[in-house]
């Protein structure tokens, strides 16, 4: 397939309102564009059809951008491009402000990522530890809180080729987080005074006498380990509810569900929406197969969506507000299952079952 994918992204950045589209192959950015709306007018900053750009006049640093666009690859986004130097990214608020969202702003979690968040919800003198501790406890983990243990660095890299990649990612005073695998462990690095530090992450458990035990991080449930993933990214999102209305986070978490059960799952979407006000600045996006959160009472109908695979192969989406006349009180996960709002697969269970059923003269 060459057919391009095109991207639309609507920001409201600082009361402004952008919209930042771009339109990609495999090999090569065929358009690209940066507008900012106001009420009565259209600004258009740039405006790129294959390699050649065209300039808003009134825009800031407008003879050096035009010598940056010169240098762009095919496969470059001039966005990126553009800001990489210090010069523009510090003189054109407007395109620094952009870059930063997606810089900064911008969450994705996948189904399999571990531990989204920052290494400060597991550093015991920070506030965030034990906010993250007394959620664990009330989600019914089983989990009391969680802790890191020493762990001798030339048993973590035990090759030169390792300890100058961990020394080339670490900055001062910075720590990364990592998956050891096949084991499952988690682990933290970090730089301190030049010297690389590494922290293995546990769990504690409470014990009926009021001790406490340690687990090994792989040997907890894949649903407290979703957990664990999960909450500093609905921590960061409250965090940035309650801060001045400017600040913005959009997170996208795929297959929020996954290995939770549905009274879990809605709580920590509650937890969300119950701290959302007329300034909020921070956006929740999600994709489920839990059918039981098509809920009127905890979602607009116009905050549901559904996908429906083609005929063709490819996937289209609507917003079940596109049915007319779907009273308040009307059950939707019913009627979706029904198959009243498409987006159900077809499954053939008697074609299914005649299958497997001719397994057994396989033997």
């Amino acid at each position: 397939m060459n057919s391009p994918t095109d991207f639309t992204f609507e920001l409201l950045l600082n009361d402004l309102i952008y919209e930042y589209s771009f339109s990609v192959t495999k090999n090569s950015v065929l358009k690209e564009k940066l507008v900012i709306h106001y009420s009565r007018s259209d600004k258009v900053l740039f405006d790129r059809t294959n390699n050649d750009i065209i300039f808003h006049n009134n825009i800031k640093m407008y003879e050096y951008l035009n010598f940056v666009a010169h240098g762009i690859w095919n496969n470059q986004l001039f966005l990126s491009n553009a800001v990489s130097h210090k010069s523009v990214y510090e003189n054109v608020s407007d395109l620094k402000s952009v870059y930063d969202w997606f810089q900064e702003s911008l969450v994705l979690i996948t189904p399999n990522s571990r531990f989204g968040g920052s290494g400060g919800f597991i550093d015991e003198e920070n506030s965030l530890y034990s906010i993250m501790s007394e959620i664990l406890e009330h989600l019914d983990t089983g989990i009391g809180r969680l802790g890191i243990e020493d762990y001798p660095t030339n048993k973590f890299h035990d090759s030169k080729e390792m300890k100058s990649k961990f020394e080339t990612e670490l900055k001062k005073d910075n720590q990364i987080l990592m998956l050891v695998e096949p084991t499952g462990e988690q682990f933290i690095l970090l730089r301190k005074n030049d010297e690389i530090h590494v922290k293995k992450i546990v769990t504690y458990h409470r014990m009926l006498d009021g001790t406490e035990t340690a687990f090994k991080y792989s040997h907890e449930s894949h649903g407290s380990l979703r957990v664990i993933d999960l909450l500093p990214a609905f921590l960061d999102l409250s965090i940035a509810q309650q801060a001045s209305s400017n600040k913005s986070r959009m997170c996208f978490i795929d297959d929020i569900d996954r290995c939770l059960h549905s009274n879990l799952t809605k709580v920590l979407i509650e937890s969300y929406l119950n701290n959302c006000t007329s300034d909020s600045r921070s956006q929740l996006i999600f994709t489920t197969h839990d059918n039981s959160l098509m809920d009127q009472g905890l979602f607009r109908i116009d905050e549901m969506w559904a996908t429906n695979r083609e005929k063709n192969g490819g996937t289209s989406i609507f917003s079940l507000n596109d049915y007319k006349n779907v009273r308040n009180d009307k059950n939707l996960r019913k009627n979706y299952l029904l198959g009243r709002y498409g987006g159900v697969s077809e499954i053939q269970p008697s074609e299914i079952q005649y299958d497997f059923m001719s397994c057994r003269d396989v033997s």
